[in-house]
């Protein structure tokens, strides 16, 4: 029943990863910050605030043998992986094919950034110990 509880709380932190994103990214966009710069400085925001929520609130005590600093370049690894390939997909759409770059964030991916996906594997690997965590 606790991974269960785990995983509906890192889902809503990750809901709540795609609403920072989005108005930083909308926010940006619409001040003519360039559509670059913007993916960039949301998914720091909202990369950061997810860190900080599944910290706090999510995964609350568990992985106690590393330190927050350890945990954050971690989670910050994965994330960035994955935010190069957004990234990389976002100049392709708009440059090449020219889709509207607010369109392509909205509609096609942002929710990735979020912490639900690039995050998988180091949440994959908290739940294992909290599997230990609650088989002693």
């Amino acid at each position: 029943m606790e991974i269960i509880k785990i995983f509906v709380k890192f889902g809503l932190v990750g809901a709540s990863g795609v609403l920072v994103n989005m108005l930083i990214y909308t926010g940006l966009i619409t001040l003519n910050v360039n559509y670059l710069v913007a993916a960039t400085v949301a998914f720091l925001f909202a990369v950061s605030s997810n860190f900080y929520l599944n910290f706090i609130w999510t995964f609350k005590g568990k992985g106690k043998g590393k330190s927050v600093k350890k945990k954050y370049l971690h989670f910050f690894i994965i994330s960035l992986l994955n935010f190069i390939i957004n990234l990389s997909i976002l100049k392709v759409a708009v440059e090449f094919l020219s889709v509207n770059e607010l369109t392509y964030d909205i509609l096609d991916g942002k929710w990735t950034d979020a912490g639900t996906f690039e995050s998988l594997a180091y949440a994959n690997s908290i739940m294992l110990e909290v599997n230990n965590e609650l088989s002693l």
